[in-house]
């Protein structure tokens, strides 16, 4: 049996560090699921089962297509547009997704940008507030997905060692250890966090999976406090692995 896995996020690179971290935590958690057989077990699935994700940006047109809408107050509390975005992505992924392939659990990532705090307030309210019987899990990171990669970055020879302390020298500490001091969002100045990825990995892409694949969960929950990773790892432990009982 494979569980249909509902993934919410920004674009096609979210999913290669979203999914590799719910794999990791799916294997670690259910005691029966092989890492070298986790495609059997899972599936990863947008509206439709056989699209990769949903996309932020296309929710709006999908609510409207099916006329979902979300208006005013969420149990008297105003919503940042992410929160109205949750509800609507929530109610078409519920109620509306094609049957054929029931969707057994969801997760929502976002990066924070400049509104980390009130998205990820937004995004957890509603969704504690509207439950649902599969689970749902969420992920923001303060204040984008590449500073998660950042913190799982490991130097593999002398090459890229040099390229850390280069990093290192260049913003001013160590940016696997800070990732949430690296605020710039211009990738032309020193602490992008796109920028010092792309530097670190030396601008190929495939570079960044061993960071989130083979760097230990320990590491990454221990560097990842102040980016939101720590707090999407315990959603992934606390919720994802449930779908699976």
């Amino acid at each position: 049996m494979s569980v249909s896995i509902a993934l919410v996020c920004e674009g096609p690179t979210d999913p290669p560090t979203v999914c590799a971290l719910a794999d990791r935590v799916i294997v670690a958690g259910v005691d029966w699921i092989d890492a070298d057989e986790i495609d059997t077990h899972r599936h990863y699935r947008g509206f439709r089962p056989t699209e990769p994700f949903l996309r932020w940006h296309d929710i709006d047109d999908l609510a409207r297509e099916y006329g979902v809408k979300s208006l005013g107050h969420f149990d008297g509390l105003p919503l940042h547009g992410d929160g109205h975005n949750t509800r609507k992505a929530l109610t078409l992924l519920s109620l509306h997704a094609p049957d054929e392939t029931p969707i057994e659990a969801i997760i929502f990532f976002r990066d924070g940008d400049r509104e980390y705090e009130a998205r990820d307030e937004a995004i957890r309210t509603v969704r504690d507030r509207a439950p649902l019987p599969i689970p749902v899990a969420v992920g923001v990171a303060n204040r984008m997905r590449e500073c998660w990669v950042l913190h799982g970055f490991e130097s593999r020879d002398d090459v890229e060692q040099a390229r850390l302390t280069t990093e290192h020298e260049r913003v001013g500490f160590d940016p696997r250890l800070r990732a949430h001091e690296l605020t710039a969002t211009n990738e032309g100045e020193d602490r992008c966090p796109k920028r010092v990825l792309r530097a670190l990995t030396g601008d190929v892409r495939e570079r960044e999976h061993p960071c989130v694949r083979e760097t230990s969960i320990e590491r990454l929950r221990e560097r990842g406090e102040l980016t939101g990773l720590r707090a999407f790892l315990d959603e992934l432990e606390t919720r994802l692995f449930t779908a699976f009982r």
